[in-house]
């Protein structure tokens, strides 16, 4: 079944650290990396205050160098000149040494979030590609742009670098809370008190995040489909004079998304000033237990100086923790949105035991074929006819009768929900649909164009096809002429949609692109359409070139496109109400003379 993106799964953090764990891949050894750079770096930030100490105590104060750094002593041969020259060497070196491993640790990461998020925007793309039309027609292009671009990156967040920040916060602060229980339990116990009371904080705030961040989301998807929409139908948009009503549109949905942007904001603030009192109340609380210490001369004062440092310290992976807990919460609205199109399944699949087609002969056969868009609704009813290998058919019906649904279920774009559609005696499931579309030659009505130059869109029929067979399919569809009066002949760029082109132009393109294919199996969806008359009448030659010999299902609108017909399927509300040659279903057929009199369906 299909999981449409437009209403959200919500999982839990398990079964999405499951889902992209494999995307890990070979970022491994980029993250073993940046763990070892955390470890040592982990232990310099210990090691960096302790010069600083010791010029306190032993260089300003004159107090008597403590045993574990007595070596230093020795260098100095007791001058206090030499030993701050070395300590400040020593604090110098450490800094360095502390950035040079912070950078190469950005480093590594920042190459595996990269990858990682570069692994998954391909396996999303690549999913979109293979989701059934249905999903496409329930899902707004937008969105899953969105998805693709933001809602990716924002995995390198949660999967790269929280794992990493969380670690390395983690081991710093575990590794100062050793140490300074070491240095003087009573105040790390002090110190310690408020870690409970910041942690129940942040899991309340969390809850709220995630809420936010997924309206927020949400918003953001609206504000971006919006913006597609409106670039795609500039042309209606301007030609019905909208522009106004379209930008007021923008407007409220920018609104609605600044509000709940604003509404994160102050919740993420609000937490971030209650936490940096509380460490605040800590701290104040720390210095005045260790003044009095100092003041009865429990510990030294240079002691006390790098007790306050490293609660300092203490308190940036605390306050970082905190903050990680709430970028986790937001990037898990975006993983779910992810995986909401990961996991969503294209209806069609194919058969486990499917294999590739063999070259298709051309016959066509419907046994019983129901199907529809909607459960209970159904569009085609009971549909049976057989169409021999080489024949060409009009498909024929009023608007909404079927033909083009049928149409679809040829190229397997949907499934029949009973019945059985075969190729050559054989159910086309058990072949597929790679290599059952690459015998299709198609030419839909609205024949869509890509970026790129004509060449490349008249060889998009066929990848690999040589100028020569573009040229010579363009010749065939009445093209070339036209092309060839451009100021770069098929080195024109098409444009965005076709939008270079005029309706005519287009449509005479999408027909070399069918051309060039060369294909035993043929679905052309009205081919003259949008063309003058001596125009069409040219592509109706070429269309009877391009058919001769191929089975072809030709969705007709107009009368001169079935002269050629050897049979006719008259569709009416879905069902399948006259079948044969097309003088006998003139003759036998209301509906045909009808529609044939009308020239239209």
């Amino acid at each position: 079944m299909i999981t449409n993106p437009e209403t959200p799964q919500r999982r839990s953090l398990g079964r999405i650290i499951r889902a992209f764990a494999p995307y890990y891949g070979d970022q491994w050894k980029a993250l073993s990396a940046g763990l070892l750079c955390i470890l040592v770096g982990s232990l310099l930030t210990l090691a960096t205050p302790w010069p600083l100490t010791l010029i306190l105590d032993s260089v300003v104060l004159h107090l008597p160098m403590p045993g574990e750094f007595g070596v230093v002593s020795k260098w100095s041969g007791g001058d206090p000149t030499l030993l701050l020259g070395i300590l400040v060497l020593a604090f110098f070196s450490l800094r360095i040494l502390d950035h040079a491993l912070s950078s190469l640790k950005r480093i590594w990461f920042l190459r595996a979030g990269e990858r990682f998020a570069s692994e998954i925007r391909t396996s999303v793309y690549e999913r979109l590609q293979r989701l059934s039309p249905s999903f496409h027609g329930s899902s707004r292009s937008g969105d899953l742009v969105y998805r693709l671009t933001s809602d990716v990156s924002a995995l390198k967040g949660i999967f790269i670098e929280v794992p990493h920040q969380f670690l390395y916060r983690l081991i710093s602060m575990t590794a100062h809370l050793g140490l300074m229980l070491v240095l003087e339990w009573r105040l790390a116990l002090i110190a310690f008190a408020l870690l409970p009371i910041l942690y129940m904080l942040q899991f309340q705030v969390g809850k709220r995040v995630r809420k936010l961040a997924r309206r927020k989301k949400e918003k953001e998807s609206d504000v971006s489909a919006l913006v597609l929409e409106s670039l795609t139908a500039m042309t209606l948009v301007q030609a019905y004079g909208r522009e106004e009503s379209q930008a007021k549109r923008f407007e409220s949905e920018n609104r609605l998304s600044l509000a709940s942007d604003i509404a994160g904001s102050r919740l993420y603030k609000g937490s971030k000033r209650t936490v940096e009192i509380l460490l605040a109340v800590g701290t104040a609380s720390v210095l005045y237990f260790g003044g009095l210490l100092a003041m009865g001369e429990a510990i030294r004062p240079g002691i006390l100086v790098l007790f306050v440092t490293y609660l300092g310290r203490l308190h940036r992976p605390i306050k970082k923790i905190a903050h990680i807990i709430l970028d986790l919460e937001k990037g898990l609205v975006s993983a779910n949105r992810v995986l909401d199109i990961l996991e969503s399944r294209s209806i069609m699949q194919d058969h486990p035991k499917a294999v590739s087609a063999p070259t298709l002969q051309g016959e066509v056969t419907f046994r019983n074929v129901t199907f529809g868009y909607e459960e209970g609704a159904p569009v085609l009813r009971n549909i049976t006819f057989t169409i021999p290998a080489g024949a060409t058919v009009a498909l024929l019906g009023q608007s909404g009768a079927g033909k083009s649904t049928l149409a679809s279920l040829l190229m397997r774009l949907h499934d029949p929900w009973q019945g059985q559609i075969l190729f050559d005696g054989q159910d086309i499931r058990s072949f597929t649909r790679e290599s059952l579309r690459a015998q299709m030659s198609i030419l839909l009505q609205d024949s869509p164009y890509l970026p790129g130059t004509i060449f490349e869109n008249i060889a998009w029929g066929q990848p690999g096809a040589s100028l020569q067979q573009v040229i010579q399919a363009a010749k065939l569809a009445q093209a070339h002429e036209f092309i060839t009066r451009l100021p770069e002949g098929y080195e024109t760029q098409v444009g965005e949609s076709g939008r270079t082109l005029s309706g005519g132009q287009g449509r005479r393109l999408g027909l070399a692109r069918a051309l060039v294919r060369n294909a035993p199996l043929i679905i052309l969806d009205e081919p003259a359409d949008a063309l003058d008359e001596s125009t069409a009448s040219r592509i109706q030659i070429a269309t009877e070139q391009l058919t001769r010999g191929r089975t072809t299902f030709i969705i007709a609108h107009r009368s001169s496109s079935i002269s050629k017909a050897d049979r006719v399927l008259l569709l009416a509300e879905g069902r399948l109400i006259a079948n044969g040659p097309r003088v006998d279903v003139k003759e036998t057929s209301r509906e045909y003379r009808e529609l044939h009199t009308e020239d239209c369906s």
